[in-house]
């Protein structure tokens, strides 16, 4: 639970570097390439509708399912 955004792609980035076979990236070109989303698996209320997203803040449906993952610090997702 502690790692960081960067933490967290710079591991994605690692176990998919053999697709990158040409092109080697430093902190920030991993930072700038990957992005991530987070799927929406909040519940829905009994009066119909999701629940307030944790991440972005935004009430999702079924066609707006995946959402940035944002902080107070990092409202880009970066």
């Amino acid at each position: 639970m502690s790692d960081t955004i960067l933490d967290i792609k710079t591991k994605i980035y690692k176990r998919c570097a053999a697709m990158f076979s040409e092109i080697e990236f430093d902190e920030e070109g991993i930072n700038n390439n990957l992005l991530l989303m987070h799927k929406d698996g909040t519940p829905s209320m009994k009066q119909g509708g999701k629940v307030e997203c944790e991440f972005c803040g935004r009430h999702h449906n079924s066609r707006d399912d995946t959402c940035e993952i944002n902080s107070e610090d990092h409202r880009d997702a970066n």
